[in-house]
């Protein structure tokens, strides 16, 4: 591959439960500091076949950088389906090739028929099969934690070994902004442990790429039927979007306290069981009860509910009196 495939200058990215008041407070630290020096330009084009790079359209202004053939279907995505389309078959047209699965299998998850379009179209929305590892009728036998590192002054995560999101932050000037993409690293993997927690079931990451089982995780991780590229949720504090992978849903207007350091999806005790329900779970109410007297402990209790069948149920977590403990 062409060393310069890694004149990435991305700007693609890609919240959900919150962390306490300490890490909310160094967020707004690092987001007012950081903040106006951030600029965003869409890339030019991709790598693609393991050869030479595609221009994404006729543009030769406004855009930054080349990106990798991996990152490739999470820009297509976030583009017109007539411009996606176009793109597509112009990698076809060029490469004299008929099937991407065959002859160009880095896109064929967003170029080929049926494919290039997430589907949003789902009576529930399925909860990630990968998000399994923790649970005891469960065979899994490759469990990783996500990554997240910094090459070429963009920050990404990958999840199974595919990158599922990326960030590149830029100073006025259009240089890398090193300082904040250091910071945003960091901020980055706090996240995502609290978003999906740090055992994830490869067996079953790979398995849906190769057998088309639920979603293409390569696409859409959390199977929401939002591409990952598009998929963030902004962040005024850090200045800066964050992705928004959600294995289970919460109810609108839910009357949710925000979780607090140590309540994520690593607990085996706090999160409903993933074999009961064949719908990502709806997190109906979450209450968090501080220790008034110092002795007892803190309390945070969860009404879960499956959309496939209605059946509810409650968890809870303890902490201990000394712990922080501070309602938003």
């Amino acid at each position: 591959m062409p060393t310069t495939r890694l004149l990435l200058a991305l700007v693609l990215m890609l919240p959900i439960i919150g962390g306490w008041c300490s890490y909310k407070g160094s967020q707004r630290s690092f987001g007012q500091q950081n903040s106006p020096q951030i600029t965003r330009k869409p890339a030019c084009g991709c790598y693609v076949c393991g050869l030479s790079y595609e221009p994404f359209d006729d543009r030769d202004n406004g855009c930054a950088g080349i990106l990798a053939e991996d990152a490739c279907p999470s820009a297509l995505s976030q583009m017109p389906a007539e411009s996606r389309a176009a793109f597509c078959q112009r990698v076809k047209t060029v490469r004299k090739f008929s099937s991407f699965k065959d002859a160009c299998p880095g896109l064929a998850s967003i170029c080929e028929s049926g494919s290039s379009e997430p589907s949003t179209k789902r009576d529930c929305e399925p909860p990630p099969p990968w998000q399994n590892a923790s649970s005891s009728k469960m065979s899994c036998k490759d469990i990783q934690s996500p990554q997240v590192s910094i090459n070429q002054g963009v920050v990404s995560l990958a999840v199974c070994g595919y990158a599922v999101w990326s960030y590149a932050g830029r100073a006025s000037d259009g240089q890398v902004d090193n300082a904040f993409n250091q910071g945003y690293q960091s901020t980055l993997t706090k996240w995502v442990k609290a978003q999906i927690g740090s055992r994830i079931c490869c067996d079953k990451f790979q398995e849906a790429i190769q057998r088309g089982q639920t979603c293409d995780p390569r696409v859409d991780v959390d199977c929401d039927g939002k591409p990952n590229g598009s998929d963030s949720v902004w962040s005024s504090e850090l200045g800066a979007s964050l992705p928004d992978i959600n294995i289970f849903k919460k109810s609108e207007g839910a009357p949710v306290d925000r979780f607090p350091p140590g309540l994520d999806p690593d607990d085996p005790n706090f999160m409903p069981p993933y074999e009961k329900c064949d719908c990502k779970w709806e997190l109906l109410k979450g209450s968090l009860t501080c220790s008034l007297d110092g002795k007892q402990p803190h309390v945070y209790q969860a009404k879960w509910k499956c959309p496939a069948t209605g059946n509810e149920l409650l968890t809870r977590k303890e902490a201990p009196a000394s712990a922080p403990c501070a309602k938003p």
